[in-house]
């Protein structure tokens, strides 16, 4: 009773009251201790998304630029190819105009034949079973694109020089052609058609030559 009676005299006290008042100062100085330091963690996270929402600008901006210019770059790739055909076109219209074949000479015109064009060829050729006509011809427009990889092929492979003998009635050779530069435009690999057993499979073929050759 005598320690409890002491205690509560001495926080009736003035001691009492100071270390009270103390107390709560304390606490009011955690509280806005706490408040602080709440405040500048706000104020922090707060200038880092400012600054997260600026550097996105500045990516959305740097990016935009970049779609312009390639876009600017495409159309005037478009302009240039525009352009270009529309040259081509006229360089390809006067020169199989009536005027190409015209020169003035003095008082008059003289006139010349033009461009020479050879037109494509019709080739039909017998299928048999050995050696398969099919697979040399297939051969043959593999070297002007490979469907399998998708490559073109150089005109120096699927370009051929091309032998026709005309024979006679005993099987003599009277006159030869030579077909320069034939590639094909064209192939027909037949109609398997089981219903006419007695009908050869015929492979027919159409060929674009740069010349061609009578040689006798």
């Amino acid at each position: 009773m005598f320690g409890l009676g002491l205690i509560t005299t001495f926080l009736g006290g003035d001691i009492g009251k100071y270390i009270m008042i103390a107390v709560a100062a304390i606490g009011v100085y955690f509280w806005w201790q706490g408040r602080v330091e709440d405040r500048a963690l706000l104020n922090f996270n707060q200038k880092q998304m400012e600054q997260l929402l600026e550097d996105q600008k500045k990516i959305d901006k740097k990016l935009s630029d970049l779609r312009q210019v390639q876009d600017q770059i495409l159309e005037n790739e478009k302009q240039f190819k525009q352009n270009l055909e529309k040259k081509l076109s006229g360089i390809n219209n006067f020169l199989s105009s009536e005027e190409a074949k015209k020169l003035d000479h003095i008082n008059l015109q003289r006139y010349v034949k033009g461009k020479s064009i050879w037109g494509t060829m019709q080739l039909t050729l017998f299928d048999p079973i050995v050696p398969s006509g099919a697979q040399a011809v297939m051969e043959w427009v593999r070297l002007h694109h490979e469907s399998v990889t998708g490559r073109d092929g150089y005109s120096d492979f699927y370009k051929k020089d091309l032998t026709f003998d005309v024979l006679g009635p005993v099987g003599d050779i009277v006159s030869e052609w030579i077909i320069k530069g034939a590639l094909i435009t064209e192939a027909n690999f037949g109609d398997y058609n089981w219903d006419t057993v007695d009908t050869a499979v015929n492979i027919t073929m159409t060929v674009q030559p740069d010349y061609c050759i009578l040689n006798f």
